[in-house]
């Protein structure tokens, strides 16, 4: 099982590492140290609501880049 878990981390970060970098930003802030769309709109000094549609436009990159990734496998 163990071995299953770490192959799924190594290819959400091989997908992380090919989105445009603003998107792997707010997905680690907002999925991986779990901040609010508040604490990323300040981070990134913009609007809650930019920061909330920039979270869904790279949930959607992650998505396309995942599923090349898995295409491949």
């Amino acid at each position: 099982m163990g071995s299953v878990t770490q192959e799924l981390k190594d290819i959400v970060m091989d997908s992380l590492n090919d989105i445009k970098p603003r998107y792997k930003e707010i997905i680690i802030m907002r999925c991986y140290k779990e901040m609010s769309y508040d604490e990323i709109a300040r981070e990134l000094e913009c609007t809650e609501f930019s920061a909330r549609v920039l979270f869904f436009r790279a949930k959607n990159a992650l998505n396309k880049t995942l599923k090349k990734i898995l295409k491949k496998k």
